[in-house]
């Protein structure tokens, strides 16, 4: 539980009722008490976890690099961004429940007066950021879907 609790991503553990005992007494209690004080709630939560139907475990991903030990350079952190701004649009445009931001988007673009309140919802449903144009956001959501 030590080694997890570390996030070294190296845990291993002899069967998944062993991890969800664990999980059960919790990391504190483990590490503080020795195994006489703590022996009978170990025996119950082991015997509770043979009983139950368990989900197995999964290592937990190692830990974040330090600060400063992995860098992305600007432009790439640009690239990512606008990159992930798009496929959020792109899901978010094909959804059905998104249908009605679409059709204001629409209406906008064709120059339709439509209520500030409604301009910032459809934009921010279908990922598009506050100061875009309605003809730009529609061209991009048609070149996308083309």
């Amino acid at each position: 539980m030590a080694v997890r609790m570390r996030g070294q991503g190296e845990d291993r553990w002899s069967r998944p009722q062993v991890y969800w005992a664990a999980v059960a007494i919790g990391n504190y209690d483990l590490q503080t008490y020795g195994w006489e004080p703590i022996r009978h709630r170990w025996e119950r939560a082991l015997a509770m976890s043979k009983t139950d139907p368990i989900p197995a475990y999964a290592a937990p991903p190692a830990a974040l690099p330090k600060p400063g030990a992995q860098c992305v350079t600007r432009e790439a952190a640009r690239q990512r961004s606008s990159l992930l701004a798009r496929q959020v649009a792109d899901r978010a445009a094909a959804q059905p429940g998104n249908a009605w931001a679409v059709a204001l988007l629409r209406r906008e673009a064709a120059g339709e007066q439509v209520e500030l309140v409604a301009e910032g919802a459809w934009r921010q449903a279908l990922g598009f950021a506050p100061g875009v144009s309605a003809s730009a956001a529609l061209r991009e959501l048609e070149a996308r879907s083309a």
